[in-house]
């Protein structure tokens, strides 16, 4: 699975929107056939439009970073403290397609393989960004049992609330910063499932169902 997610990211053309602002983010994964995924809580903060919901590490592009993918990698050492550059721990994969988070901000996220997966993940959660980090089983991403819904209302409308698919993550070897919620909720949804579906495509799992789209209520 890691090797046919490999050879996708490297011969399929990746997908660009033309958006005014951009972001990167990096999906890190690891195993080789049992492949399990690293995801963040996102503090509490009101300021954040994702406040408080499972994301990969990443943010907005800046003048400096030279590229999105060095953006990607900037964030992740700022967020949790990880080195994706060292290449005696990660491996880089390739870019997944870029995505639409707004009509005025595309992401690109950047694949990674932590090549030791027996090396305990040292990590430095930034407490004003970061709640809590950990590890999920994509068997369990993609299962259809572990599928539920969320209430989104739209950011341009308050009073439109629409379901979208999520997923109630079990997570694996957790990290918890100072600022995590005492019973914090796994639930994966909206641009990072999509994100994340995309990815588990190219590597092989049958994962359309994440995509399903529902009815307004």
């Amino acid at each position: 699975m890691l090797r046919q997610l490999q050879r996708s990211l490297a011969r399929e053309a990746v997908r660009e929107v033309r958006a005014p602002k951009a972001a990167g983010v990096a999906c890190i994964v690891r195993g080789t056939e049992n492949l399990e995924v690293l995801y963040i809580l996102r503090a509490t903060n009101p300021l954040d439009r994702w406040s408080g919901q499972v994301a990969f590490p990443g943010g907005k592009h800046e003048e400096g970073d030279g590229s999105f993918k060095a953006t990607a990698e900037r964030e992740a050492f700022e967020e949790i403290g990880v080195d994706l550059a060292d290449a005696s721990r990660y491996e880089y994969l390739g870019r997944a397609d870029e995505v639409p988070a707004s009509s005025q901000l595309g992401v690109a996220c950047f694949v990674y393989h932590q090549t030791q997966h027996d090396d305990p993940l040292a990590v430095t959660l930034n407490d004003g960004e970061v709640a809590s980090l950990g590890w999920a089983a994509v068997s369990d991403i993609t299962r259809v049992d572990k599928q539920t819904t969320v209430a989104y209302r739209l950011p341009n409308n308050k009073n439109v609330v629409q379901k979208r698919v999520a997923v109630d993550l079990p997570m694996r070897d957790v990290v918890v910063g100072r600022g995590c919620p005492e019973d914090p909720k796994y639930v994966l949804w909206g641009l990072t499932l999509y994100v994340t579906a995309a990815i588990l495509h190219k590597a092989g799992f049958e994962a359309d169902h994440l995509y399903r789209p529902l009815k307004l209520s």
